[in-house]
């Protein structure tokens, strides 16, 4: 039993020391990127959080990345508790070096998963997110958000 967990930790070593995983497609990148940035919005870490957007970012509303960062901070103030449920639609790509995302979210102060969406106090709002790959990351360069109803969320 020993031997058998000794080899394989010795085949993890030399698929992480000679790159043996496989390297995830631009798409896959975009999602885990998107969902990385949701667990961190879960958790109210305003740090992380904001990482995963570009020092370029700019938005429709004049917002550069430190008023973005503000107006999340305020938000995380303002309340309690955050649950969310969110769902990435299409990713398109412009090149190999920038995506256009569409997400919905459901954003409500009470655990989401347990209640029947149509009795759910819920904000519903649509993402219209552009990313860039900047090294070796994703980041938000621009988002345009608005409020969505319910049967917009659950198509």
């Amino acid at each position: 039993m020993i031997h058998l967990a000794r080899t394989a930790v010795a085949v993890v070593l030399l698929c992480w020391m000679f790159g043996c995983a496989t390297e995830l497609s631009p798409q896959e990148q975009v999602r885990q990127t998107l969902e990385d940035a949701e667990n961190f919005a879960r958790d109210r870490n305003l740090d992380q959080l904001r990482e995963f957007v570009s020092k370029d970012y700019m938005d429709a509303e004049g917002r550069d990345r430190r008023g973005l960062t503000q107006m999340v901070a305020l938000y995380f103030r303002n309340t309690d508790t955050l649950f969310l449920r969110t769902r990435a639609g299409a990713i398109d790509f412009v090149g190999s070096d920038e995506a256009h995302a569409t997400v919905v979210a459901a954003i409500a102060d009470v655990p989401i998963d347990d209640l029947d969406l149509n009795q759910l106090s819920a904000d519903f709002v649509r993402f219209e997110l552009t990313l860039r790959h900047e090294g070796k990351d994703w980041k938000i360069v621009e988002a345009n958000w608005k409020s969505i109803s319910l049967p917009e969320f659950l198509n």
